[in-house]
């Protein structure tokens, strides 16, 4: 190869690499200011949900649902330290605990969509559903813990006998439970303005002659005298305790809540 081709040749090899250098800082400058763009919207997003008072479990499974690149756990970190005032460790446990699951549940989920669904999805989700679900199921589970940890188990032959509890007549919520040491379930739960007996022999829906009522062996209840608070916790402990003759409401699978 004589001079001048070699000068030639290492002027296009010259060339072509400084092209390919432009291109890639090109590329990269360019992710940079997209993922300052995604980091700015997530960051809005959070503020929002602060405000309307998302807890962090709640905000890390939120965050994990948005399209885009995940969060690595310092950008996470970040996020959840300006929002919520957290410090590295107190986010690595919603980040571990939280954020991973649901984003590796969410991409799984995604992967799994058809071409033509994810291809006609020009807008994404304006809020996830799967939230709902989570929100529904947490809420759920501590009416539950609420109830259960001030009520009592109260046996068969303790309410039926005259006298046999206290109860100001004020309102209320219940249940009825069938149970042994080996198998229990909730069968029924309930809610009165007046006295919790007051319900077995009521006009309309006696439970004293529902085809129920030789199934329960012991019941509980709270006292509530609020109408309102009365019926939230009446729904929440529906589908908390899945008891298994209520109709109106009925308790529902949250799994599939909302998916029709």
């Amino acid at each position: 190869m004589s001079t001048s081709t070699r000068v030639f040749a290492s002027r296009i090899a010259f060339r072509d690499l400084t092209f390919i250098k432009q291109t890639r800082h090109t590329a990269e400058r360019s992710n940079v200011e997209t993922r300052r763009e995604e980091m700015n919207d997530l960051e809005k997003l959070a503020e929002k949900w602060r405000c309307a008072g998302w807890t962090g479990a709640a905000m890390a499974r939120a965050l994990a649902e948005v399209d885009g690149a995940s969060l690595a756990v310092g950008q996470f970190r970040e996020l959840m330290g300006s929002k919520l005032g957290y410090g590295p460790r107190h986010a690595n446990t919603y980040f571990y605990g939280q954020y991973i699951p649901a984003r590796r549940a969410f991409e799984a989920a995604r992967a799994a969509r058809p071409v033509s669904e994810v291809a006609s999805s020009s807008e994404p989700e304006p809020f996830p559903v799967v939230t709902v679900r989570e929100t529904l199921r947490d809420a759920c589970a501590a009416a539950v813990e609420w109830y259960l940890s001030r009520s009592m188990d109260i046996d068969r032959d303790r309410f039926l006998t005259r006298g046999g509890i206290e109860d100001a007549g004020r309102g209320a919520v219940y249940s009825y439970h069938s149970g042994d040491q080996d198998h229990d379930e909730a069968v029924y739960v309930g809610i009165t303005g007046n006295k919790v007996k007051s319900r077995l022999y009521t006009q309309t829906s006696p439970h004293a002659r529902s085809v129920w009522w030789e199934d329960w062996t012991y019941m509980r209840f709270v006292p509530v005298e609020a109408a309102g608070d009365r019926q939230v916790l009446e729904m929440l402990l529906i589908v908390g305790l899945a008891p298994s003759v209520n109709e109106r409401p009925s308790a529902i699978d949250v799994e599939r809540f909302l998916s029709a």
